[in-house]
């Protein structure tokens, strides 16, 4: 395209909205980033899962318009302008002025890059493919990208662990243990009973006269509570009152120490027991990781490496798609229009004799 393209209203509105596509979902994109290399180890069931969705939406667009400007043959020096505008966006990173350079060197370099390979396949192409196209180049600059956020993750959570021990989020154990506990409460219930039953068994064998009593009325005598249908069963038996507080008195002395009756139901039992499994897991976890705190950085790192790439994959295909549309839309708007071009082919043939 020539300068009077500059001239076309059309081609004015798609480089606004081009500039507005690319560098406005940068920006927010590295701000966001920015926001969690400040907090690496963010809690993130509280705040960091808003952080990341952003980050992905924003990415989403950015990459949608980069398919965009190199469809459309963008003057390649407002190509430069969009790819160095996006790439001073990364200058929102709390990195040092000399570290941010870098990365916004090879940002910049990366989309330039894959700018060239892209317009160089999409020259060989005699159809617009999207997905034959720009798959296997976005898949490399989302690798590359993958890459610069795994190292800016590395150097933040490394900054952050030197100053303070990495432990493991309460969110994240209470979770863990939360859906565990139906599962621990149903053994706990199960276990309950178990040694319930026990106690009623020693019972009947030191009592067989009251065998025949409900269970609930041998727990409470066995606690030292003597009910009334207790004493009435007694009293038929012959018993006097002072015999039967005696009786009474002898087996909550003699029996070794018993269940409350809240073990039936294990909700007492279970939310003090959750309480010391939470206390005890969060201090043998955070006790081994002190004996790893210098790999932390590089395994979290190597998890955020391939989540990124795994995530990337989506992206690539719902970009490539976006952008699809986009595309349709600018076309039913009037903005633009697909045509065909005569490319000159250079091939071998056999010459002529009259040919020299």
């Amino acid at each position: 395209m020539d300068l009077e393209s500059l001239k076309n209203p059309k081609y004015l509105v798609f480089l606004l909205f081009s500039a507005g596509s690319i560098v406005l979902p940068n920006l927010l994109f590295w701000y966001n980033v920015g926001h969690l290399m400040r907090n690496p180890l963010l809690d993130l069931p509280q705040a960091g899962l808003t952080y990341f969705v952003v980050i992905f939406l924003c990415f989403l667009l950015f990459v949608a318009a980069f398919v965009l400007v190199i469809l459309l043959h963008t003057r390649i020096e407002i190509q430069l302008v969009l790819y160095l505008l996006s790439a001073l966006t990364i200058f929102t990173l709390p990195f040092s002025f000399v570290l941010n350079l870098i990365f916004a060197a090879v940002f910049f370099l990366t989309l330039l890059f894959t700018n060239r390979m892209l317009l160089y396949d999409l020259d060989l192409h005699t159809q617009i493919r999207l997905n034959h196209i720009f798959n296997h180049k976005l898949t490399l600059l989302i690798a590359v990208i993958s890459a610069l956020l795994t190292v800016q993750y590395y150097i933040a959570s490394h900054r952050v662990i030197a100053d303070a021990p990495f432990t493991i989020p309460t969110s994240v154990l209470d979770q863990a243990i939360n859906l565990s506990k139906p599962l621990i409460d149903e053994q706990l219930k199960i276990s309950g009973q178990t040694v319930v039953s026990g106690y009623l068994e020693q019972f009947n064998e030191m009592l067989p006269l009251l065998e025949s009593i409900p269970n609930q009325e041998k727990l409470s005598l066995l606690q030292g509570e003597t009910s009334d249908f207790v004493r009435n069963f007694l009293k038929d038996q012959g018993f006097s009152d002072a015999q039967i507080d005696n009786f009474s008195e002898q087996i909550s002395t003699n029996m070794p120490e018993t269940p409350t009756l809240d073990i039936l139901s294990g909700e007492e039992v279970s939310d003090e027991l959750f309480s010391q499994i939470r206390e005890e897991v969060e201090k043998l976890l955070n006790n081994l990781l002190q004996e790893y705190q210098e790999y932390i950085p590089a395994i979290l790192s190597l998890l955020v490496f391939v989540s990124l790439n795994s995530i990337g994959y989506l992206t690539k295909f719902i970009a490539i798609l976006l952008a699809g549309i986009f595309l349709q839309i600018l076309t039913l708007l009037n903005l633009i229009k697909k045509t065909t071009v005569d490319v000159p082919v250079e091939r071998y043939i056999i010459s002529s004799t009259e040919e020299k």
